[in-house]
């Protein structure tokens, strides 16, 4: 499990956004080694500006909002991030119950601190066709601030989309 933490922890980053409401937190990764990120829908939605922090400690502006999915809970961002590391795309189809998950990500950051990502492990407890979309349920614990963040194998490949609940 360490060397899966080493090998997608770079590629997972802390989101903060400046919203309507005021700010919002959440985790999200690069899909690409040009800064793009993936996140869940409900970290960015209202946002007015946002900011991301790497793993080092680096910081980036994000820029334009490439695409989301409310439905899907999904948003894909621009980054003003550099030479950043992609994760490694698994197949989700594949996934059983009573496999071994991980996730990655930056719970109550707003308040314990963002200078570190926490990583959590449970296993896979039913794979999930809701409203004509697949869903991985896991054991994994996902608390407020994760949303957005990996759902990861035991090849260090990532299989989902870490969120604490459905609406």
């Amino acid at each position: 499990p360490s060397d899966i933490y080493k090998k997608v922890n770079p590629s997972v980053v802390f989101i903060l956004i400046d919203n309507l409401q005021g700010i919002a937190s959440g985790t999200g990764f690069f899909i690409d080694d040009e800064g793009t990120i993936v996140t869940n829908y409900h970290v960015i939605e209202d946002g007015t500006a946002g900011v991301i922090q790497l793993s080092d400690g680096t910081q980036a502006a994000i820029g334009n909002v490439l695409g989301y999915d409310e439905n899907l809970d999904i948003a894909i961002l621009e980054t003003t991030a550099t030479n950043t590391t992609p994760v490694e795309i698994g197949n989700s189809s594949l996934v059983e119950v009573g496999d071994t998950v991980y996730a990655i990500g930056y719970p109550a950051a707003t308040t314990i601190g963002f200078s570190s990502s926490t990583f959590t492990t449970g296993m896979v407890s039913m794979n999930r066709s809701i409203g004509g979309y697949n869903y991985i349920q896991s054991t994994v614990d996902i608390t407020h601030g994760n949303s957005g963040g990996t759902l990861i194998n035991t090849y260090g490949e990532v299989i989902g989309i870490t969120t604490a609940g459905l609406n």
